[in-house]
């Protein structure tokens, strides 16, 4: 119990970091730098670096591969958990684990919608739909927070082997090459990615203390049932 309190301290360690860079971006070194005009925060580094890597088509194709692997990804979680729902036939015991990661998911729909209404700063090349809001880097965020807690997911849910550990390093080598190609592919600023990669950070801190909160809350279940039904045989209770 003591260990978990220490992780969901620590995830809000870094929602809080988040929200503090989220507001300073925000506000702080704000610049008409962008397309059309758009004011830019910390505009003088954003500007600057994107001026010495501009916009690369390679790397942004690249940084899309990785997108769709890790919706590939949140999409095997989503049917593993309804998959697990029809056989358990109670959402409250659904594997602890699928549960967590719909839950990480959710909160991460719920910060995409957030940014798409509050926007802190436009994108630095317009593509095919005009301004589109660049804080925090989608694709950052999304990549962080799905494969870095599918990293953790494999690395206790399945038996010590080498494809256990050939997918683990896929999904860490994703969630890292993701910002990495997203940056230099020219399609945010990079305060935008730094962004995306702290509220993914935060994202994926939730999945241990999720998961262990819903484990305790299912022992909690099946005792209880437990209880119920030596009641009524009339089994004593050890």
């Amino acid at each position: 119990m003591k260990k978990n309190k220490t992780n969901f301290t620590m995830s809000l360690i870094l929602l809080a970091v988040s929200l503090i860079f989220t507001l300073l971006v925000a506000f702080v070194g704000k610049a008409p730098v962008g397309p059309e005009n758009s004011e830019v925060g910390f505009a003088a580094l954003n500007a600057a670096l994107h001026d010495r890597f501009g916009y690369n088509t390679a790397f942004y194709g690249v940084s899309s591969v990785l997108g769709y692997l890790t919706i590939l990804t949140a999409v095997i979680n989503c049917v593993g958990f309804l998959v697990n729902l029809v056989k358990k036939k109670d959402l409250r015991m659904v594997r602890a684990d699928l549960t967590a990661t719909l839950g990480i998911y959710i909160l991460l729909a719920v910060l995409y919608l957030v940014f798409e209404f509050v926007v802190i700063n436009y994108r630095p090349v317009i593509l095919e739909e005009g301004l589109e809001a660049s804080f925090p880097s989608t694709h950052s965020m999304l990549a962080i927070a799905v494969m870095f807690s599918a990293a953790r997911q494999i690395r206790t849910g399945m038996k010590e082997s080498g494809i256990r550990s050939t997918l683990i390093v896929l999904c860490i080598l994703t969630g890292v090459l993701t910002p990495v190609t997203r940056f230099f592919s020219g399609v945010h600023w990079f305060t935008d990615i730094l962004g995306g990669i702290l509220y993914g950070l935060f994202l994926a801190s939730l999945f241990t203390p999720l998961r262990e909160m819903i484990r305790a809350g299912q022992r909690r279940i099946i005792g209880e049932r437990r209880q119920h039904a030596d009641s009524k045989t009339g089994t004593p209770l050890l």
